[in-house]
């Protein structure tokens, strides 16, 4: 929290420099595994995945779309889920099916434009209990990820700290080299 409220170098650079940073941690270990891109549909993200191909061309990657259903984890969905009646609890996992399938064609269509772009992509949508960066990082464990890439937003520090940040989360705790790239 200090370091949002009184500023740091590298939150600086992370939220407000024009070109993509990279952070590589001590011991970042092997570099031969698949690039994981973090992928929310957003111009940032595909901006994420240009940049990702430029400068890890022809590598294997992995398109990740991390979300978290607003049915099966919230209260109103969790009551809906123990209403005594069938077909509401039935229309609630209906819902909640719906939007997984639109994470995994979120996840399908950041993929196909990675291999677009030359690089050998799969995608995979993850439902996040625990946040979108700790996801990716075990994603990126579980894969043997080489590298994370994910898009910032560019909200500043304090911002990115109350409303939360994939992009601070994933730079201020780097367990192997992550790269941040700027979007809109």
């Amino acid at each position: 929290m200090s370091r949002a409220l009184l500023g740091s170098t590298s939150s600086a650079l992370l939220h407000h420099s024009p070109r993509p940073v990279l952070v590589v941690p001590p011991g970042a270990g092997d570099l031969s595994g698949p690039t994981l891109i973090g992928y929310d549909g957003s111009d940032g993200a595909r901006a994420a995945i240009g940049t990702a191909a430029r400068l890890f061309p022809e590598r294997a990657a992995l398109v990740v779309h991390t979300w978290s259903s607003p049915v099966l984890r919230s209260l109103a969905g969790e009551a809906l889920l123990a209403a005594p009646v069938a077909e509401i609890h039935d229309i609630t996992m209906d819902v909640g099916q719906i939007f997984a399938e639109f994470a995994a064609e979120q996840a399908e269509a950041g993929a196909v434009l990675a291999r677009e772009q030359h690089l050998h992509a799969r995608g995979l949508a993850i439902e996040s209990a625990s946040g979108p960066w700790r996801t990716l990082v075990a994603t990126a464990r579980a894969e043997n990820a080489s590298v994370i890439v994910a898009r910032s937003r560019g909200r500043g520090a304090l911002a990115s700290t109350v409303l939360g940040s994939v992009a601070s989360g994933l730079f201020h705790n780097a367990e192997l080299p992550t790269l941040i790239v700027r979007g809109t």
